[in-house]
Formats: structure tokens, C-alpha cells, sequence
């Protein structure tokens, strides 16, 4: 197996803005921002152990009596490649707000 690779980020912010002329002089602005829009979960942080070393009395099942009797193993880590870690900034959840403004 190749090495984790961690998921793509996916990040989707829109902006809309409409300026209205109130006077000559005086314009509206009404502004609406949203931030991660899609609500998408961002990960960090993936398994990258793909094995684990150890040692295993041979006979399986044996007392063993002496020290030589142990030989290294390697286990498949199940959880290779799985997500551990999400984004946990301030924008990482959906957020929108609104905004108006006034120029004179």
C-alpha cells in the first residue's frame, strides 16, 4: 500500500452585494457573506501508520521459558488511512452574516 494521502479541502465562500443611490450624495449598500457555504467537513489529520511491530512467543500459546523464543511481527493497522482530525478554526462551520452600510 502507498502512503495516506489526506483528503482534498473543499472551502466555497460567496459574496453578494447590491448598492442602491439614495441621494446624490448618500448610497445604500446591503452586503450578505457566507463562509463555507456547503458545510463541507475539512480533515487535518489522517492514520498514517499502515503496520505495527511486536512480538509473539513461538510455539502460539507457549509459557516461553527463555527470551530467544520471541519474534518480531508486523500487524495491518485496520485504521490506515482513515481520517483523525477535522478543521477546528473559526470558519471551519457554515457562516453567514449580513451587512449594510451607508455612505454619505
Amino acid at each position: 500500500m502507498g502512503p495516506a494521502v489526506q483528503p482534498r479541502t473543499t472551502n466555497f465562500d460567496l459574496r453578494l452585494e447590491k448598492g442602491f443611490n439614495i441621494w446624490e450624495k448618500v448610497k445604500f449598500t446591503l452586503t450578505g457573506d457566507a463562509f463555507n457555504l456547503l458545510n463541507h467537513p475539512n480533515f487535518t489529520g489522517v492514520d498514517t501508520q499502515i503496520y505495527t511491530t511486536g512480538t509473539a512467543c513461538l510455539p502460539a500459546g507457549s509459557a516461553c521459558p527463555n527470551p530467544t523464543s520471541f519474534t518480531p511481527t508486523l500487524t495491518f493497522n485496520s485504521h490506515f488511512g482513515v481520517p483523525t482530525q477535522s478543521s477546528n478554526s473559526i470558519i471551519a462551520q457554515r457562516q453567514i452574516q449580513i451587512g449594510m452600510r451607508l455612505d454619505f
